[in-house]
């Protein structure tokens, strides 16, 4: 549930921001987003719509992230190898994994999820010419037979955005990948909300209706994938939320600034590693049901 991009990324991000809804940071360093359109569909493989990838986030874990660096970091996955002909490529899940369910997250959880994973990204899909077979040797291991050597493995699976390479219950990932799943069962994260209650927990309404996302982050992980953007109502909301984040314990990246495209924008990490730009924007303002429209 966290993102952190590729310098491209973050240059197509911050004249994005103004697209993106407002953010508040509550007490007791929970992460409340009010998002830029309603949720419309909860299967982030069946579509590449940001809101949905987003959310996936808040319920999916990933065998691998990307940081700050655009550096491909271990998430689920523990350790892995490649053979010397780069044909063969083998990983080990970390100890512990489980769904909310309560159900140990096995290889074959990772290969079916990939699988349709495969069927509806592009860049999975390029991978998938790739590969031979994918098979099982232990349930918390996994292997990636290649015809030919392919240099993109890892980038692929540890890719930040739609369709995010999310790992779901072998039951769900088995779903057709034409159709949409109706099992939402995912992977508690560090300092997230860790049961079956989750999505209910997630799509809480707030007082105008809209629903807020919520997440308690109690530490950071070695991976990452960031930045996510908020929108502030405000010119000078930028610089108060970015002061909301700090005292949450938030480590502030960058301070707000006007921007070349008119607005104002800042960065921070959260406890969680992950980064998010806060920006305003002259140009897109909100209606009274909380939808974005160009200003007049």
């Amino acid at each position: 549930m966290k993102l952190n991009r590729r310098t491209v990324n973050s240059l197509v991000l911050v004249a994005a921001a103004a697209l993106v809804a407002p953010m508040a940071l509550a007490q007791n360093n929970v992460l409340r987003v009010v998002p830029h359109s309603n949720l419309a569909i909860l299967d982030p493989i069946w579509t590449t719509a940001y809101m949905s990838r987003n959310h996936g986030y808040m319920i999916y874990d990933t065998l691998f992230g990307t940081d700050e660096k655009n550096n491909i970091k271990p998430q689920m996955v523990e350790s892995w190898t490649e053979s010397p002909d780069h044909r063969l490529w083998t990983f080990k899940l970390r100890k512990g994994l489980e769904f909310h369910d309560g159900k140990p997250v096995t290889s074959d959880d990772v290969v079916a999820s990939l699988a349709r994973w495969g069927k509806r990204d592009a860049m999975g899909s390029a991978l998938m010419t790739f590969v031979e077979r994918m098979d099982t040797p232990t349930p918390d291991s996994f292997r990636i037979f290649l015809r030919e050597a392919c240099g993109f493995v890892l980038e692929a699976l540890g890719k930040p955005s739609s369709n995010v390479p999310f790992i779901m219950p072998k039951r769900v990932a088995d779903t057709d990948p034409q159709k949409q799943i109706d099992d939402y069962t995912g992977s508690p994260l560090p300092g997230c909300v860790q049961d079956a209650r989750a999505m209910e927990t997630l799509l809480t309404k707030n007082e105008n209706g809209s629903p807020n996302f919520a997440c308690v982050p109690l530490h950071a992980p070695q991976g990452g994938n960031g930045p996510r953007i908020t929108r502030a109502l405000l010119r000078e909301q930028v610089t108060e939320i970015l002061e909301r984040a700090r005292s949450a314990g938030a480590r502030i990246v960058k301070e707000a600034q006007d921007t070349f495209w008119g607005g104002v924008s800042g960065y921070f990490a959260d406890l969680d590693g992950y980064y998010w730009e806060v920006a305003w924007g002259p140009m897109f303002e909100f209606t009274d049901d909380g939808a974005l429209k160009p200003s007049q």
